[in-house]
């Protein structure tokens, strides 16, 4: 019996403790953060694709992609919207048949159309955001959380295929693969 009495004044302590708390409860603890702010948000990203698109331009298997003005004028802020949209930032990127927003960034399909990339393209293009990603110290879960959000893209973006998805994500996480 007073057992049962500890027990139910225990559990009448507790509930009282909890209908007298704040209304405000404390922030969650730092590993409740998005995958955004872990990134540091819009400016960790910025770094990041600033750091990627360098290296893009850099490799001449894949910078012909990217050498047209126009690209290079919407690419860093276009993949900036895209990346913080998919790692659970505020910015807004068109999806799947969406029109292009006032900045001119299109949705993958048309963004991609007639420009005949290949699955190993897409590949190296990846590769070089996963080195970008572990150049910035990013930790290998978030890492594999960003190519599991972008690797369902690669429909919308591979015109060209010449190897399986799964060794796209293969290629692009390890790095060791070569065209």
């Amino acid at each position: 019996m007073n057992r049962n009495v500890l027990l139910w004044a225990a559990c009448c302590a507790g509930l009282t403790i909890t209908a007298c708390g704040d209304d405000n409860p404390d922030p969650p603890p730092p590993s409740a953060q998005t995958l955004y702010e872990r990134l540091g948000s819009e400016a960790g990203i910025t770094a990041v694709i600033n750091g990627f698109v360098g290296r893009v331009v850099a490799d001449p298997k894949i910078n012909g992609f990217f050498l047209n003005a126009s690209v290079n004028s919407r690419l860093g802020p276009c993949l900036i919207k895209q990346v913080g949209a998919l790692t659970g930032g505020p910015q807004k990127y068109p999806g799947a048949g969406e029109p292009a927003d006032a900045d001119g960034c299109r949705n993958m399909k048309d963004a991609h159309t007639g420009m005949g990339v290949s699955n190993s393209d897409f590949a190296d293009l990846a590769g070089h955001l996963v080195a970008e990603l572990k150049a910035k110290e990013v930790t290998q879960a978030d890492i594999d959380m960003i190519v599991a959000a972008l690797t369902p893209l690669a429909p919308d973006i591979i015109e060209i295929r010449t190897t399986t998805r799964r060794s796209i994500c293969a290629r692009a996480a390890n790095l060791r693969c070569k065209r």
